[in-house]
């Protein structure tokens, strides 16, 4: 590092700044936690910071040959105090830790994966080609970090990781129906979300499916229409559907009339359909689409009772 541009570097920060914030930062710069983070450019010094208010710490960036800084605390003043200290600690020469690692930043995954029926997360940290399981939370990672047990360059988290975290460490990477969409809310704005070795977007707009109506001797079939596109199919209500992931059941439909939006389907006898037609397939049409079928649909002015009966 050329000493004399941080030397100026350092005097313009201490013009930014009150003397009370520069008194603040020196006092921080002797219990702060600071780790060295790999970034692509020769010019920025990127580190990661913990004073103990925030579990994933904050990210300061040095860019000495501009004279600029920046952080990524809430905190109005500028430079802020993490600024101010990590200056004073690079001036001061003090030890930074840092990972021994030629490969990049690592990076948080989530990979989704199929256990019996149900969609699972699995997350993994990846640094170069090195990809470890995440097999504990994040919390107890970053404690150990702080602590100095570990050594080693973090992943730069955001907050839904963390919120992610504390679901995911409670039921063991499985998604409970109850919860369905806000799993959904909180993996559209993850980073590094795979299916199969594939990324993988979130969509939030529930799938809306096709439905084919078949005769089959004693009555009609209906069920979800086959679509090419549709990748993947889980028992708690989500599915893939060309490299999106989303949910698969629209909330509205009436309880009644579900099984009829579902893969197997619900089968309607001779004797019902004209119900079927009166009552069902009006409200049906308002969350599907009839792909085939509904043609061959008798039409009738008096109707008996529709009983629904499962395939």
């Amino acid at each position: 590092m050329d000493t004399e541009l941080l030397e100026e570097y350092f005097a313009l920060l201490r013009e930014e700044c009150l003397p009370a914030q520069w008194s603040r930062a020196v006092q921080l710069s002797r219990h702060l936690r600071v780790i060295r983070e790999v970034v692509d450019s020769d010019d920025d010094i990127a580190l990661r910071v913990f004073d103990g208010t925030s579990p994933g710490g904050f990210h300061v960036v040095h860019t000495i040959t501009d004279g600029l800084w920046q952080c990524d605390c809430t905190s109005p003043q500028d430079p802020c105090v993490h600024v101010l200290a990590t200056a004073i600690i690079l001036k001061t020469g003090r030890a930074i830790d840092e990972a021994d690692s030629n490969d990049g930043t690592p990076v948080l995954l989530y990979e989704m994966t199929e256990q019996e029926g149900a969609l699972m997360i699995r997350r993994y940290i990846q640094q170069g080609d090195k990809k470890e399981p995440l097999t504990e939370s994040l919390k107890t990672l970053l404690g150990g970090v702080q602590s100095g047990r570990l050594t080693m360059v973090l992943p730069r988290f955001i907050n839904e990781d963390f919120v992610l975290d504390e679901l995911l460490t409670l039921i063991g990477g499985s998604i409970r129906i109850e919860r369905v969409e806000d799993y959904l809310k909180l993996l559209s704005r993850v980073h590094h979300l795979s299916w199969k070795g594939k990324e993988l977007r979130v969509d939030l707009t529930p799938y809306i499916p096709s439905l084919s109506i078949t005769p089959d001797g004693k009555g009609f079939l209906v069920k979800q229409a086959d679509d090419e596109l549709l990748e993947g199919y889980f028992s708690n209500q989500l599915l893939i559907y060309d490299g999106t992931l989303r949910r698969w059941l629209p909330a509205a439909v009436p309880d009644a009339l579900k099984p009829y939006t579902g893969r197997k389907g619900a089968r309607v006898s001779m004797t019902e359909v004209d119900a079927f037609v009166a009552d069902a397939l009006p409200i049906l049409e308002e969350y599907c689409a009839i792909s085939s079928g509904k043609e061959l649909l008798p039409h009738s002015v008096e109707v008996e009772p529709l009983v629904l009966r499962d395939m």
